[in-house]
């Protein structure tokens, strides 16, 4: 072995004491024994908590082995105990055994005992691997219960076949008070509380899409235990075995609230075009299909485009080339994902000028969770941008000086700076050295222009 052994030995007789070291030691087991006789010694001994195994007599004057066996599991309880007595017979022996001792060893077959130590520290290593697993097992299931349970809807798993819940999320219960127990005992729960409306065609769709091994999600209505109408957004993976679908797991998102919000968006929608065109901002209705169906007068001024010139992404024509391919790509992504959409990118306007325009777009849905139309508007950001622009410029152009950079890089830094602030400007700075005039900085003036 690599080191020592920590054995603590319940043992009276010191020639015995030494007979076990010897032993160990001749089979290649050094060890440290720490020798006691009295129970006040051995319970300080278990104590320390610095033990590798525990050998002990059965028979003590003043002390025994089992009592000295029941302290052990109190006070180390993951330390291997060995009887090594001369006084143990067999049914003392296995009784020994059924009680929790490691294993026993006669004084007169001490051969048996290097052997009978090392099995007991491998024993012990395995167990305590094994402990130490599941508890890192425990802590994993917990984090993982913790996660679920904190996520502001129902994750729920379920049989494919039958709709029959095998588990249902805490949450379940907050959201619609029916207790997670009649979730998992009802085999037709999830349909038994379906809206009526919403019954046939939401099991129909369900059963249709598992069927063809295909993860979906849908939105419908079930009814609370105190009568209430709650709305859900489902989002259903299907878990195929063997060709065939055996699992359902999803996450139902309790969508009541905006549900309720856009009913009223609907029923103000016509005030809503009303004051939208006393607001600064451009703003813009787009149907499913990415059509504009409305413009506000501030973006037919800005960009000098017609309603008509607007639609079927018309509108695309006034994104700068550097930024087109990302903004389209973005708002085709939130059309087909239904997200929120947000984007800045430079728009040409009307005096062909390019100016710097963030850009946010939310859906509008209908009951059945459809995307009806896009509401969205245009922001100006310009002046920000050129804010912005400008103190990374500065910034730059200190840390150029504080870095020892040349004169010459730093004043065509300062050179690109102001064209970058100023439209359609090539910029130069010119240095009086000795009564000449010379550029100091033009990185983008014509060389016949410098000489």
């Amino acid at each position: 072995m690599n080191s020592r052994l920590r054995v603590l030995h319940l043992e009276d007789d010191v020639r015995d004491a030494e007979l076990v070291q010897a032993t160990l030691e001749a089979d290649g087991i050094p060890a440290d024994l720490t020798r006691v006789e009295e129970e006040q010694e051995f319970v300080a001994a278990l104590e320390t908590g610095d033990l590798d195994v525990i050998l002990a007599d059965y028979t003590l004057p003043s002390f025994d082995g089992s009592s000295a066996l029941k302290l052990a599991q109190q006070h180390a309880p993951d330390v291997p105990f060995i009887f090594v007595s001369g006084t143990l017979g067999e049914d003392i022996a296995i009784e020994a055994l059924k009680i929790g001792a490691t294993d026993f060893v006669l004084k007169t077959r001490m051969g048996r005992l290097a052997p009978s130590v090392t099995r007991a520290l491998r024993e012990a290593r395995e167990k305590s691997e094994r402990k130490e697993t599941q508890e890192q097992l425990n802590r994993e299931q917990q984090r993982f219960m913790d996660l679920v349970n904190s996520v502001d809807g129902i994750v729920w798993e379920a049989d494919a076949a039958t709709f029959a819940f095998s588990f249902v999320s805490e949450q379940a219960e907050r959201i619609l008070g029916y207790p997670t127990e009649r979730w998992l005992k009802e085999p037709t729960f999830w349909k038994d509380h379906l809206h009526p409306e919403d019954r046939d065609w939401a099991v129909e769709f369900c059963a249709k899409a598992t069927a063809e091994k295909r993860n979906h999600d849908f939105e419908y209505r079930m009814i609370a235990a105190d009568g209430r109408t709650v709305w859900f957004h489902d989002v259903v993976t299907v878990v195929v075995e063997g060709e065939r679908p055996t699992t359902l797991r999803g996450v139902m998102v309790d969508t009541t609230d905006r549900k309720r919000a856009e009913q009223v968006v609907r029923r103000s929608e016509e005030q809503l075009r009303d004051l939208i065109q006393t607001i600064p901002a451009m703003a813009f209705v787009t149907l499913a299909d990415g059509s504009n169906e409305f413009v506000s007068r501030q973006w037919i001024e800005f960009s000098g485009l017609s309603q008509e010139q607007s639609s079927e992404g018309g509108w695309a024509v006034t994104l700068h080339p550097e930024d087109s391919e990302q903004h389209v790509a973005k708002w085709n992504a939130a059309r087909a994902t239904g997200q929120p959409f947000e984007s800045v990118a430079r728009h040409r306007n009307a005096n062909g000028n390019y100016r710097w325009l963030l850009v946010r777009a939310v859906p509008s849905r209908d009951e059945e969770g459809h995307i009806l139309k896009w509401y969205g508007a245009l922001t100006d950001i310009e002046d920000r941008k050129r804010t912005e622009a400008l103190l990374a410029g500065e910034n730059r152009i200190l840390e150029m000086v504080a870095k020892g950079n040349s004169l010459s890089e730093i004043l065509n830094n300062l050179c690109c700076l102001v064209e970058e602030q100023a439209c359609d400007v090539l910029a130069s700075i010119l240095l009086v050295e000795d009564g000449h005039l010379w550029h100091g900085g033009a990185p983008d003036l014509p060389d016949t222009f410098i000489e």
